[in-house]
């Protein structure tokens, strides 16, 4: 009797193990799925620009802009174009 309780232990845990990696080669999560390409950006989406004092990113747009020895600078309040023209002085 016991021995029929082995074996049918042994038949039911060998189902369960092939269950188990059946799932794992093609169960759902088995393939990695494909990719779609990430979109190209759209025309509407806008420029971000760091603002040298603090180091904010905003969009382009709300900026405030300020030449600086030669080149564009941005910033994001006019405290910040403030100090930075300060510092330069």
């Amino acid at each position: 009797m016991i021995g029929l309780i082995v074996r049918l232990a042994r038949f039911v845990f060998l189902l369960v193990f092939v269950r188990f990696v059946l799932r794992a080669l093609f169960g759902p999560g088995a393939r990695p799925r494909a990719t779609r390409p990430a979109p190209p950006p759209s025309a509407s989406v806008e420029d971000l620009v760091r603002d040298p004092v603090c180091n904010t990113h905003l969009p382009r747009s709300r900026a405030i802009r300020v030449k600086l020895a030669g080149r564009d600078e941005y910033f994001c309040s006019a405290a910040c174009r403030d100090r930075a023209l300060s510092q330069a002085s």
